[in-house]
This record gives structure tokens, sequence and C-alpha cells, in this order.
């Protein structure tokens, strides 16, 4: 494969499978029939990144955004936290709760990716439900890396002990943090769905009651 061959196949890869299997080819075609400029290569690559939001699912949407806010709190160290991502819960299960999943905040986002999920495949409350979950999930991913970066020797958490830091939780709990967090987004989520199947009976009332 050349080089050109491989960076048009690149480009075709940026548009999501079933963009692909409907249009893949006439795109191959018409990057192929001109010269490969700088402003190609833009266009392509932000056309095929808008194609994948849009067929991304909301949970998937919602929970890479989350992800990178918990990420971004990695590098924030205030108190003697370490990491600012997560507090103690005062609970048995888990004894770690991540602080922006945690938040009153979120409680509004599961229920938003409920009524989306809803909106943009209609199902059951129950499916609904799972994508809160997946989006929980997505969310709280970089605390369950860290987790396993500790517990196979990667990273050091001494170091932060002696850097002052008061708080410097173990591997086991940075993990469970996210999986004890994800029961709750099942509920939140389950009720955005029926909230969306809700207002369409309310809607398919109305628009019976003026035929």
């Amino acid at each position: 494969m050349t080089r050109r061959e491989l960076a048009v196949a690149l480009l075709v890869r940026c548009y999501p499978a079933p963009w692909r299997r409907e249009y893949g080819e006439e795109l191959r075609h018409l990057v192929e029939s001109r010269p490969i400029t700088a402003a190609i290569v833009v266009d392509v690559a932000v056309s095929g990144l808008r194609q994948r939001i849009r067929a991304a699912s909301p949970a998937t949407i919602l929970g890479l955004v989350s992800m990178l806010l918990v990420s971004s709190q990695f590098v924030i160290e205030p108190w003697g936290y370490w990491p600012a991502a997560v507090r103690p819960s005062g609970m048995t299960f888990p004894t770690l709760r991540i602080t922006l999943v945690a938040s009153e905040l979120y409680v509004y986002v599961g229920i938003a990716c409920g009524y989306w999920t809803e909106s943009r495949s209609p199902g059951s409350m129950s499916r609904a439900g799972l994508a809160a979950m997946r989006m929980a999930l997505l969310a709280g991913s970089p605390v369950i890396i860290l987790g396993l970066l500790i517990l196979i020797g990667i990273v050091d958490p001494s170091a932060a002990e002696l850097a002052g830091r008061t708080f410097v939780p173990s591997p086991t709990a940075l993990i469970l943090s996210t999986l004890g967090a994800l029961p709750p987004f099942w509920i939140w989520g389950s009720g955005g769905g029926w909230l969306r199947q809700w207002v369409n009976r309310r809607r398919a009332s109305r628009q019976q009651k003026l035929t």
C-alpha cells in the first residue's frame, strides 16, 4: 500500500462504519481523484468527526465529556487529597466516591441521559437505565485506570505521600469507586426514560384530541 493509499484509507476511517458502508467508496474515489492537501485532510476529518458524533449514543457522548472532566481533576490536588477526582464516601461500600459523578448535578445528567436515549431509540426504561450506567462507567474510567496502574506498579502512590498528601487511596478502592456508583445511575436513567415515554404519551393524547 502506497502512502497515498494509506492516507486515503485513514481519511475514510474517520467516518463511522454504517456511513462507510453506504458512502465509503464514493468518498474514496472523490479523495483519490484530487491532490491530498491540508485543507482536504482537515475538511474530511472534521466531517468524519461530525458524523461520528451524530452516530454516537447519548451515553457515549455524555460519558466522554464526563471522562474529560474527571481526567482534568487529576492535575488538581487541593487540601492534601490525591487525586482530587475522588473523596472518602463515609460508607462501607464504596469507600470512595468520584467527586464529579457523585455530585447532585449528575443526578440530572443521568436523567438526561435516559431521556435522550429514549428519544433517540425508543425502547424500555431498563434500556435507558443501562445507558446511564454506561455513561457513568465511561466517566469513571480514568479512576479505574489509575487503580490498575497502581496495582501493576506503573504508578507509585508513595510519591504523593512524600509530597505531603494526607489522603492517598488504595488501588482497590479506586476501582470500586466507579463500580459502586453504577446502580444509582440505572435508577436515574430509567427515570429519564420513563419521563420521555410520559411526554410521548401526552403528545399522542393531545394529537388525538385535536383530530
